[in-house]
């Protein structure tokens, strides 16, 4: 199974590495290592985790690590992380989906 970051997910892995930056790089690194850690597991086909009770679309799933949402679709032989973001934000962010 092949995993791909959309370019928004990409953009906010990066706002989220820079925003923690700011206050202590050692953590930036480490919670950028485990999204992506947690977004690695996604390859395994064996597991399926919830879908979005916000969107509600059967292909959207979500997949948290503190409050961060890892949000993504898989199709028949990848899946797209389609966005990451703090689950604190507003919920209209989601519209977009």
């Amino acid at each position: 199974m092949i995993l791909l970051w959309s370019e928004e997910a990409s953009n906010s892995l990066a706002s989220i590495y820079y925003y923690i930056l700011k206050d202590s790089p050692q953590n930036a690194v480490m919670v950028v290592n485990k999204i992506i850690d947690l977004a690695e597991t996604l390859k395994n086909d064996n597991f399926e985790y919830a879908i979005d009770p916000i969107i509600n679309k059967q292909k959207f799933r979500h997949i948290s690590i503190w409050s961060y949402k890892i949000l993504y679709e898989r199709t028949a032989d990848r899946v797209i992380i389609l966005d990451v973001f703090d689950g604190r934000q507003n919920p209209k962010k989601l519209d977009n989906y």
